[in-house]
């Protein structure tokens, strides 16, 4: 009942706060997971963060590289991957569809939730790309496919008050 009230685009952030919520209940996920998909790195000032190794890294998914690095033990070493094999990194980075395509280093390691942190981080743009893949595998694809309002039904479930 509650996506009949919302507008399609909140359906989708609906669904995936729901995900996230539900696996940090389960703790298949940490309260790091959720801030690093939440905040990323905006928290963290340039100036007094390492410098980025190439100019093709914005500086806000560089901020957000160093802090998954920081808080999730998958991505420790992210920073010097990314340093050792830019060429690799600046590939992936501008693939039109980079979450459907192999994430050098780590993609033999990467489940669908470190995958979206790490789409997040670098390609937001992509994000709910991931994202809907994310709620399929947590929640169903029932809760990824849309479903248009039918105003007949609607009023048939309703009754008087």
């Amino acid at each position: 009942y509650i996506s009949r009230g919302l507008f399609e685009t909140h359906k989708e952030v609906f669904s995936l706060l729901l995900a996230l919520k539900l696996q940090l209940n389960q703790n298949i996920i940490t309260i790091d997971h959720f801030n690093c998909f939440l905040k990323g790195g905006a928290a963290l000032d340039i100036a007094s963060e390492r410098k980025k190794p190439k100019s093709w890294i914005p500086d806000a998914a560089w901020l957000n590289i160093i802090e998954i690095s920081r808080k999730l033990p998958l991505f420790k070493d992210l920073p010097d991957m990314i340093f050792r094999n830019d060429n690799a990194w600046l590939q992936w980075y501008d693939q039109e569809n980079p979450e459907a395509t192999n994430v050098p280093e780590v993609a033999d390691r990467l489940d669908t939730m470190h995958k979206l942190l790490l789409v997040r981080s670098l390609r937001s743009d992509r994000t709910m790309i991931v994202a809907k893949e994310f709620i399929g595998e947590v929640l169903g694809q029932q809760y990824v496919a849309s479903h248009p309002l039918n105003v007949e039904t609607m009023h048939g479930e309703s009754d008087e008050r």
